[in-house]
C-alpha cells in the first residue's frame, strides 16, 4: 500500500504532497495527463488515443508523450519499479487505482489549506 496523500488544485497546476508538505507545478500537458489517467484508474489508455486527446490537435511524436510521463512520475513521486504510473509494452498507460483515491482535487472557489497558501500564492503570482 502507498503512504501518499495528495490535494490537487488543476486550476493552478499545482499537486501537493501532503504527507511531506512538498508542491509540484504541473505544466499543461502533465496536467491534462494526471487528469485522463485519473477518470479510468487502472484502464489501460494506448498511446495513440492519449497522443490524440492531451495534444489535440497538435500532431506529436510519442516521445512527448514519453517525456510528460516522466515528468508526472516524477512529481507524483513513483519510483521504479513504476507501480503508480504504468507503462506496457506495445499497449499503452495505466494509473494505479491506489493512488487515485488518495488524490483530492480541490476546487478553485475553496481556499487553500494554511500549509499550502505560500505556494500557493507563488504559483498564482506567476499566472
Amino acid at each position: 500500500m502507498h503512504s501518499f496523500k495528495y490535494s490537487l488544485y488543476p486550476e493552478f497546476g499545482l499537486l501537493v504532497n501532503e504527507r511531506n508538505g512538498t508542491a509540484s507545478r504541473l505544466g499543461g500537458y502533465e496536467l491534462k495527463l494526471l487528469m485522463k489517467l485519473m477518470e479510468n484508474p487502472g484502464k489501460v489508455f494506448t498511446r495513440d488515443f492519449l497522443l490524440a486527446v492531451i495534444w489535440q490537435p497538435k500532431i506529436v511524436t510519442q516521445g512527448c508523450l514519453s517525456k510528460t510521463v516522466h515528468s508526472l512520475r516524477f512529481a507524483i513521486g513513483d519510483e521504479r519499479p513504476w507501480s503508480i504510473i504504468k507503462t506496457y509494452h506495445r499497449q499503452g498507460v495505466s494509473m494505479s487505482a491506489e493512488i487515485v483515491s488518495c488524490i483530492n482535487i480541490v476546487n478553485s472557489r475553496t481556499l487553500p489549506a494554511p500549509a499550502h497558501r505560500a505556494m500557493f500564492e507563488s504559483c498564482t503570482a506567476k499566472n
